[in-house]
């Protein structure tokens, strides 16, 4: 993995081994500062040293504040003594601490931390000092801590081991070992220096590789794809970029699959380039967070939205077919009846069942299955009632403005019956001795109030003189009048010529 630079020797090699240790620990004092978390240390009786300027930002104490047990002022009250139990059991048992509590933040606002510590020791193992982080995961608080705690978990570590960075590089070895995320440090020739166990398990090298196995491997022979499965060209490789612009690459997700192989690896790949003060990269730390899991587990779970889909559109269908098999044992059976007054009421009553199945055949037929364009399904059903009412309706025009409104399912049923009702009606009584003329349906919605209003009107005869709609017997203007309430909507009648039925009501 080539990389410019600005001399053809190695610097490095001209160094003495202080001054490479001088150089090692400003890198790290440097990767501390530039971190997200809050780093810290202190002493081995737990009197704080060293806060990065994290700290102060978001607590607004001061340094000279902080240090000693000043640092505790931060704590939220219900938090103080947990936290402080566990720092004793960290320190008496010479295990790691770890703690989440909330911390005030300088404007008084209290958030989520989690806080861990690592003790450094000396020759003989006994503890010479505490480094460790705070990372904010108030915002980690939801279902989805899991997905991002292996990733939160390696920018943990890597924090907690910073402070131990400023000592010597052999600490830095020694936290990135421990990290269940892949972690390689790429020298400014494009070879790797440093790479973890995890590093080597992800790119599936022996268990017992060096950093020659590793370099040694023909890294352009990888595939590596984007979210959507494309190829992406070398340049494109997350770490290639970083290395071609000196840019960070942060979190992007890519597949790769390992020449001869033929399972792709998802990782959530990041790549921080470490500049000298020419510009130059001196060095590249990558960070691979093995994604596969969680991939695969959104890929069953939009599996199983398809599958339920499919099941859905299934069931709308078979309901529309059942309905569509009562409506026309209702039309064989009115077949059998003389009395022209109840063949009238199987008709109302056919007319009703088809106008549900044209509903599940809408929904059958539609992209969404919650919601449905009234205007297609108004258009549907106007066509089959002009059809069915062939007698009645063929001098009378129908004049249709609906506006595409998009209603939930349990409006639509209300809303289709009652268009049925007031149009049937409409043709049947509006235009006696064959005469002609129009039935406008409109559905518009009400800038000014936010409602929707159904509105049937025609130019025929109009209702008898002093009739009071909500107050009349027949049972298809008592069907508006229910459909209406359902809709939580009010009914209302125009003042004429003709008739006007005005429906209101209001989008949830």
């Amino acid at each position: 993995m080539p990389m410019k630079q600005t001399a053809t020797s190695n610097p490095a090699d001209d160094q003495q081994p202080e001054t490479t240790l001088e150089l090692s620990a400003q890198e790290f004092r440097f990767l501390a500062e530039a971190m997200p978390q809050i780093v810290w240390a202190t002493r081995a009786d737990g009197w704080n040293i060293y806060f990065n300027q994290r700290w102060v930002d978001y607590t607004g104490m001061t340094l000279e504040e902080s240090y000693g047990h000043g640092w505790n002022k931060p704590f939220h009250p219900d938090d103080k003594q947990r936290a402080w139990d566990a720092w004793q059991r960290a320190t008496q048992h010479d295990e790691p601490y770890s703690v989440e509590c909330r911390l005030r933040r300088h404007d008084g606002v209290y958030r989520w931390w989690l806080i861990r510590g690592e003790p450094m020791r000396g020759a003989n193992g006994e503890i010479l000092k505490w480094f460790g982080t705070c990372t904010d995961i108030e915002d980690l608080k939801d279902d989805e801590v899991a997905l991002w705690e292996a990733k939160d978990h390696l920018e943990d570590r890597v924090a907690e081991r910073t402070a131990a960075l400023l000592e010597s590089e052999a600490q830095f070895v020694l936290l990135i070992q421990h990290l269940k995320s892949g972690v390689a440090l790429i020298n400014e020739q494009g070879a790797f220096a440093i790479v973890n166990q995890s590093f080597l398990r992800i790119f599936e090298l022996a268990a017992d590789s060096d950093i020659k196995n590793a370099n040694d491997r023909d890294w352009s022979q990888w595939q590596v794809f984007d979210e959507q499965g494309v190829l992406l060209d070398v340049a494109e490789h997350p770490v290639r970029k970083a290395m071609l612009t000196g840019q960070p690459v942060q979190d992007q997700l890519v597949a790769m699959q390992a020449p001869g192989q033929s399972e792709l690896k998802w990782l959530l790949v990041s790549a921080q380039p470490i500049l000298d003060v020419h510009g130059n990269i001196r060095r590249l730390i990558c960070t691979y967070h093995d994604f596969t899991a969680r991939k695969q587990a959104e890929d069953q779970i939009k599996a199983a939205l398809a599958e339920k889909d499919v099941l859905l559109r299934e069931i709308h269908h078979r309901v529309k077919n059942n309905l569509q098999v009562i409506a026309s044992l209702v039309s064989l059976q009115a077949d059998d009846i003389t009395d022209e007054h109840c063949r009238a009421e199987f008709a109302e009553v056919q007319d009703r069942v088809r106008t549900m199945a044209l509903i599940h055949e809408t929904l059958y037929q539609a992209d969404n299955l919650a919601q449905v364009n009234f205007a297609d399904y108004a258009d549907g059903l106007l066509r089959y009632l002009w059809e069915a009412h062939r007698g009645a309706s063929g001098k009378v025009r129908l004049n249709l403005a609906v506006a595409p409104v998009a209603l939930p399912v349990e409006m639509v049923v209300p809303c289709g019956l009652i268009l049925t009702e007031l149009v049937t009606n409409a043709l049947k009584y509006a235009f006696p001795n064959d005469c002609a003329g129009t039935v406008t349906v409109a559905l518009e919605p009400v800038t000014a109030t936010g409602a929707v209003c159904l509105r049937v009107q025609d130019d025929g005869i109009g209702l008898p003189a002093g009739m009071d709609c909500s107050k009349v017997s027949s049972l298809g203007l008592r069907l508006v009048q229910m459909l209406a309430g359902q809709l939580q909507g009010t009914v209302e009648t125009g003042p004429g010529p003709g008739t006007e039925f005005r429906i209101n009501f209001t989008l949830p």
